[in-house]
């Protein structure tokens, strides 16, 4: 078939085509118009639109402003390149365009609408909703605009205006519907209401052709702690398709749940150098491989000869090994180059302690509860998780969160702390104490390791000598405060303790206990419990 020459006649064609589907035979017979007749435009716009309307926003952008440096007055150009260049999120660039379109026509509804949209990507929220609103007084609605405003009030707070608007749209056949379900989503997720994201999640998951619908999901059940079903979703996504920050929290649920080889497996495929580290950090802390990680940090060392916490590790490796001098060297090297990894001051810490060096391992400590408790790392927003559901009463979730920070961080002391409290909440109070009751021992006594400085763990050491009835321990410990210069107020209790304990006399303990902030008298399950197990 051959093209009539006709530039009219092409255009007809061309907009026919557009009609019937059929995109890129429209745009050629658009094309072919406008070559036939440069100074006709509206081939040429009707290309624009099509381009548009394919989400090609380069090409689409391209004829907008070639329609306009030919014509200054095409009010459509102007309209459709606006709408285009807030598509892109280059609000700043769109409002010139608008400025344009008001001085043509200020009653024109689209408009404000599109100056709602710039301002909203620029984060004018209340200006953005009064656009919205003129927009409205114009006589302009759209599915986009029910869209748009219902984003901008959900970003100002006003949640069930938002949710008004998003449902017009779920009851519609539109794009937006997937954007609003979307977009409600995430709003509950940043809400931390992660089991009401599921329903809308688990509609974008099957309606999207992406995968945000996957990785929203998996994230929405990691924060709830239920990771069997966060590894199911991300197992859905190939390897190579997985951020790497996602292939390390399913690295870390592995070793979590003793599937060591699938863990190193994933750490494998780790791409971005900063995340590289974790592979031998994973073989040093969780399944012992001392040898492999040295070599691996020699390959790393290589290539990054300034990266502190790979001279961390090593040292963290030396210690292992009993070479504490060497340790201590590497610990100095990692400090110099601040190194951010709180493992690094931890063991630099205990190694300091050894050589009796108080104020030197004090301040390595802080330093590595510092590290530890900063919100922004994995292990922090775990942590915090993990405290948040110890108070809604949850304990199982609670352990869960806690024991995966402590994957993160192995040297997280106040994890350690708070693992041995929710441990504790869940012994049943029966003999024998079981598996939960060496975990809780367990975990005061590295909580103790990793911060010998943290005063309220001491109590829970106490309560461990009094279960196993340790009389020597009870002097070392004693010792262990007065060489570290802890309070006197300790001291007066962990004689105390030492005293009644060995008499089993659980009035005199009960009522010391109820005086402490950090005690474990804080419920009646715990006083049952220390009541049960001394006598």
């Amino acid at each position: 078939f051959q093209f009539p020459k006709s530039p009219r006649l092409v255009f007809l064609k061309g907009k026919a085509l557009e009609k019937l589907g059929k995109l890129q035979e429209a745009i050629q017979a658009f094309s072919q118009a406008y070559k036939l007749e440069p100074s006709f435009l509206e081939p040429l716009f009707a290309r624009a639109e099509v381009y548009h309307s394919l989400k090609d926003y380069d090409h689409s952008l391209e004829d907008y402003t070639a329609i306009i440096q030919k014509n200054p007055k095409f009010f459509h150009a102007y309209l459709g390149r606006a709408e285009v260049l807030c598509e892109k999120g280059r609000g700043e660039e769109a409002l010139l365009d608008i400025q344009k379109l008001l001085q043509m026509n200020k009653d024109f509804g689209k408009v404000y609408y599109l100056r709602g949209r710039a301002k909203l990507s620029m984060g004018f929220l209340e200006q953005a909703l009064l656009d919205f609103q003129r927009a409205e007084e114009k006589g302009f609605s759209s599915m986009a605009m029910k869209f748009y405003k219902g984003k901008c009030l959900l970003s100002l707070g006003e949640e069930q205006s938002a949710l008004q608007l998003f449902e017009e749209l779920f009851n519609q056949k539109t794009p937006f519907k997937l954007k609003a379900a979307r977009t409600w989503a995430k709003y509950l997720l940043q809400k931390g209401e992660y089991a009401k994201s599921i329903p809308p999640l688990l509609w974008v998951e099957k309606h999207s052709s992406s995968s945000e619908g996957i990785r929203l999901l998996s994230q929405a059940y990691f924060r709830m702690g239920h990771m069997k079903e966060f590894l199911e979703w991300m197992e859905k996504l190939p390897l190579e398709k997985l951020k790497d920050k996602e292939k390390l929290q399913m690295a870390i649920i592995y070793f979590l749940e003793g599937k060591n080889n699938k863990g190193v497996q994933i750490l494998q495929h780790l791409r971005g150098e900063d995340f590289q580290i974790w592979k031998p950090f994973m073989l040093v802390f969780v399944v012992g491989d001392l040898s492999q990680a040295m070599r691996e940090l020699s390959i790393l060392l290589h290539k990054r000869p300034k990266w502190g916490d790979l001279y961390g590790l090593r040292g963290v490796i030396y210690y292992k090994k009993g070479e504490f001098y060497k340790a201590l060297q590497e610990f100095n090297f990692a400090k110099d180059l601040r190194a951010k990894l709180p493992f690094t001051y931890a063991y630099r810490g205990i190694c300091n302690l050894v050589l009796e060096k108080w104020k030197e391992s004090r301040e390595d400590f802080e330093r590595a509860t510092t590290l530890s408790l900063d919100p922004r790392t994995p292990w922090g927003k775990l942590f915090r998780q993990g405290t948040v559901k110890f108070k809604q009463r949850l304990p199982y979730m609670a352990t869960r969160f806690f024991e995966l920070a402590l994957l993160y961080n192995p040297v997280f002391a106040k994890a350690y702390y708070h693992l041995g409290q929710t441990l504790l909440c869940l012994i049943q109070v029966k003999k024998p104490l079981g598996e939960l009751w060496i975990k809780c021992k367990a975990s005061f006594l590295k909580a103790h390791k990793f911060d010998p400085y943290f005063e309220p763990n001491y109590l829970k050491l106490a309560l461990v000598y009094l279960v196993e009835e340790k009389k020597e321990s009870w002097t070392d410990l004693l010792k262990k405060i007065r060489s570290l210069g802890l309070s006197n107020k300790l001291q007066k209790i962990i004689k105390t303790l030492s005293k009644y304990g060995a008499k089993k006399d659980i009035k005199i303990l009960v009522s010391l206990l109820q005086k402490e902030k950090e005690s474990l008298s804080k419920t009646p399950l715990l006083l049952n419990i220390l009541h049960f197990l001394i006598q």
